[in-house]
């Protein structure tokens, strides 16, 4: 039989379920990349009105391992990678990290790319609490 036999004989019941859950899967998946894009180009912002002047600032350390680790858990949710989950401790981890310096930095937006942080931090302890549940 072939796959569009057995797609065409199948329950419409059992298919919609189905259906269901994957569209429920990807507004997930949407819904977490677009919190990560957000981070990015909040962290980008900052990162642009620090300047280049003092690249020593530990700040802009903590601003390139956000991005870094929001750009891998990006990729790893794109490819649906079994190591996604790790990745998603990583960029928490690097959020929190930049969170806490946005606290106590002059920049004007560093409060914005904190809340920004704490977002992705949010997200990704609801997906954590989601996958465990299932």
């Amino acid at each position: 039989m072939t796959m569009i036999a057995q797609y065409l004989s199948a329950d419409p019941g059992r298919m919609a379920a189905v259906l269901a859950k994957r569209t429920s899967n990807l507004a997930k998946v949407y819904t977490t990349l677009r919190v990560l894009e957000r981070c990015i180009e909040a962290c980008e912002v900052l990162a642009e009105e620090l300047g280049s002047e003092d690249l020593e600032d530990p700040l802009h350390g903590h601003i390139n391992e956000c991005i870094a680790a929001c750009e891998q858990l990006t990729g790893a949710c794109m490819r649906q990678s079994r190591f996604t989950l790790q990745y998603a401790e990583l960029c928490a981890a690097a959020c929190a990290n930049l969170a806490g310096a946005c606290e106590v930095a002059p920049a004007r937006t560093a409060l914005q790319c904190g809340h920004r942080c704490v977002d992705c931090i949010a997200i990704m302890r609801d997906d954590f609490a989601r996958t465990i549940s299932n």
